[in-house]
């Protein structure tokens, strides 16, 4: 008899429960939470921005031109300089105003750190591998990728003084492959055409 007698109380208290979330509903609702608006696209619209579009950085930075060409042109401004409001109501003012960066590795290895996930034709590289130590440390993306525009550079970006080990990274299939016509030199021989920045 007392199982019938718990089995009733349950079902009182779970029918009791039901009613109440019912109850419940119909009074709290987003709108009684405050969370729209009569006119919710509008409430949207006067909110103060932010974030900025990456054209407005370009009207004034147009040593970056190069970004709208590249693969990079869906990655915004922000997405590696952060929020940039405070950089402009500076430069707005005239006064001089930087913008730093984080570590451009760590930076990078965000999106381009290899993981399975990744489909395999995205740009990824196994961090632990790439860049190889040079000479005694491990660059920076930036020593060899420009970030706004990442391809091949056209121009050699690093000192190559004390950097006779060419081929480690530009052989044949090496992931900044020679010129067809370079295939047969030497590392010896890079240094004769390819002078270091700044040398005569």
């Amino acid at each position: 008899m007392q199982h019938l007698l718990r089995a009733a109380v349950l079902l009182g208290l779970l029918l009791g429960g039901v009613l109440y979330a019912h109850a419940l509903s119909g009074v709290v609702t987003v709108d009684s939470l405050g969370l729209t608006h009569d006119n919710n696209a509008a409430a949207w619209a006067q909110r103060p921005v932010s974030n900025q579009d990456a054209q407005v950085c370009a009207d004034c930075h147009k040593e970056t031109a190069d970004w709208k060409a590249s693969i990079h042109v869906s990655v915004t401004c922000e997405d590696c300089h952060g929020s940039t409001k405070d950089h402009l109501l500076t430069a707005k003012n005239s006064q001089a105003t930087g913008l730093p960066l984080t570590d451009a590795r760590d930076l990078c290895l965000m999106c381009h750190a290899k993981t399975p996930g990744r489909p395999s034709s995205f740009p990824q590289v196994n961090p632990a591998a790439h860049p190889e130590q040079i000479a005694g440390f491990r660059p920076s993306c930036a020593t060899c990728h420009t970030p706004h525009n990442p391809g091949i550079p056209l121009t050699i970006p690093h000192n190559l003084d004390g950097r006779s080990a060419c081929l480690n990274c530009h052989a044949k299939d090496q992931w900044k492959p020679v010129p067809a016509d370079h295939a047969k030199r030497t590392n010896e021989q890079c240094l004769t055409c390819h002078q270091p920045k700044g040398a005569k």
